[in-house]
């Protein structure tokens, strides 16, 4: 909290939620880059045709669709054998995608998802039919479920970004000679004052909170009836609480 007004009867001292506002800002940013990309650049279905032609050459048609209608389309020609690449994350998590080889490269039909044995089976359809006679082959691969996911998560955190963003602006105002404590927030999710008598405050107290990174403190109201006020909810390092501390308590003794 920083001094904004200072006479001999009056304390103004405001807090501005920086932290928050350049999370949520970061947070946001980050949700809608990934918004973007899922929704212009990651396909959330695909289909496989393939027709046995003559002399036993296949030809194949891969179309991936994306969620605002486009169709992106592949011919794939005399496909040799499908396989399953699996991918490690750093947590052991696994990941499989469907890979189909053919003398002019390797294609591969979606991004790498969860479920061994669905892209087991769709491997095992592709070279079943690539080792039989059969002249025609559909398969249809989708990622509804895994899309949905990355959706909600991407919802929720726009809303958490939205929080941050909208955390208010905090001043506090020390009133001698109208004996009276006013706080008053201003944000994005409107106004509100509180007010409490000043003869009832009995001290000026500092509020900790243990994080990996060591302590945080906030300044807060201790009133006679033994109720505790935070000053704002943001919790910052030991020196700026404790010049907030040290300020108004200066203020109230002289």
């Amino acid at each position: 909290m920083k001094i904004v007004a200072q006479t001999h009867s009056r304390l103004a001292m405001k807090h501005l939620p920086t932290e928050n506002w350049w999370t949520g800002g970061l947070l946001i940013s980050f949700c809608l880059g990934s918004l973007i990309y899922l929704i212009f650049f990651n396909a959330v279905s695909a289909s496989l045709t393939c027709n046995r032609v003559v002399n036993n050459q296949i030809n194949c048609v891969l179309k991936k669709f994306y969620l605002l209608g486009k169709t992106e389309q592949q011919k794939l020609f005399d496909p040799q054998q499908a396989s399953m690449r699996t991918l490690v994350g750093s947590k052991g998590s696994r990941n499989y995608q469907v890979i189909i080889a053919t003398p002019f490269g390797e294609y591969s039909i979606l991004k790498p998802t969860t479920g061994y044995r669905y892209h087991q089976g769709i491997v095992s359809q592709i070279n079943n039919f690539i080792a039989s006679d059969q002249t025609y082959l559909s398969i249809r691969q989708h990622q509804w479920y895994e899309y949905s996911i990355y959706l909600l998560m991407i919802g929720t955190a726009i809303i958490w970004s939205a929080f941050l963003i909208s955390s208010p602006v905090v001043t506090c105002t020390f009133y001698k000679s109208l004996n009276k404590i006013v706080i008053e927030y201003q944000g994005l999710r409107g106004s509100r004052i509180k007010e409490y008598p000043l003869f009832n405050l009995l001290r000026i107290d500092s509020q900790e909170k243990n994080t990996r990174w060591g302590k945080l403190y906030r300044p807060a109201l201790v009133l006679k009836s033994s109720e505790t006020i935070p000053i704002h909810q943001d919790y910052t390092n030991k020196n700026i609480n404790q010049n907030a501390v040290y300020s108004i308590n200066n203020f109230l003794e002289y």
